[in-house]
């Protein structure tokens, strides 16, 4: 999976890459879809990023 974090600077975006990476995880193991795009929204401290 390429995790791209636009918001290098916020501890928010990092915590919110961190759930959206696990999710990935979770749902796909180690081998995930290839050729796809998957986009995750996840909710971190009450806020949806």
């Amino acid at each position: 999976m390429r995790l791209i974090n636009r918001s290098k600077q916020s501890p928010l975006g990092r915590r919110a890459c961190d759930v959206a990476l696990a999710a990935h995880h979770e749902k796909f193991g180690d081998y995930g879809r290839q050729k796809h795009v998957t986009n995750y929204t996840v909710v971190v401290d009450g806020v949806k990023v």
